[in-house]
């Protein structure tokens, strides 16, 4: 878009630009009431540097007073290679005032200007029926997988990893021989 044509002229921000700007946004924010936000994208974006590091080192330095989500970004140019990627930035990113617990995926455009994707084609200024049923920018192939695995490994992690991990202490208080341990954690671990 626009900004490309002019984003190479902007020098890039350093850690204490974001600093300062998470500082003062917070105190903006603060002084309409609201205390706490949804940061919709939190990567790299449009050319702009990641922005998580900035909220990580005001969560570690207690600059942070707010509560903060954010949502990953999912490049629309690469693949499922992101869902790890993303895993592991969500583990990154889980500080006490700041929590990245979400993916962001672009998928289409907004209905104001046709390009929200649609299940039939928009109207004309007439009422007619045009062949412009929006845009979709994530293969929706591409983004069944992404969604399955990301969410797959979300519940993995979230669910079967403290159940295999508490499997045995639950056996412990059931009083469980010693030799049944090896096949139930690996039957938590297999089987859910």
């Amino acid at each position: 878009g626009a900004m490309a044509l002019v984003s190479h002229l902007v020098p890039p921000p350093t850690d204490a630009d974001y600093d300062r700007a998470l500082d003062v946004a917070q105190d903006y924010l603060f002084s309409l009431g609201i205390t706490g936000w949804q940061d919709a994208i939190v990567g790299e974006v449009n050319g702009r540097p990641d922005n998580l590091q900035a909220y990580m080192r005001g969560d570690a330095d207690g600059r942070l007073k707010a509560r903060v989500v954010g949502a990953l970004w999912w490049d629309r140019g690469r693949g499922l290679e992101q869902v790890p990627e993303h895993v592991a930035r969500r583990e990154e990113g889980a500080g006490r005032k700041f929590r990245a617990t979400s993916i962001k995926i672009m998928q289409d455009g907004v209905a104001e200007n046709f390009t929200g994707a649609m299940t039939s084609p928009y109207l004309d200024a007439c009422g007619c029926q045009t062949a412009n049923a929006g845009l979709s920018f994530v293969d929706p192939a591409v983004l069944r997988e992404a969604v399955v695995a990301a969410k797959g490994l979300a519940h993995w992690l979230s669910t079967a990893v403290p159940l295999a991990l508490l499997a045995p202490v639950l056996g412990l208080m059931l009083n469980l021989d010693l030799a049944a341990y090896p096949p139930l954690v690996a039957t938590m671990l297999i089987g859910t």
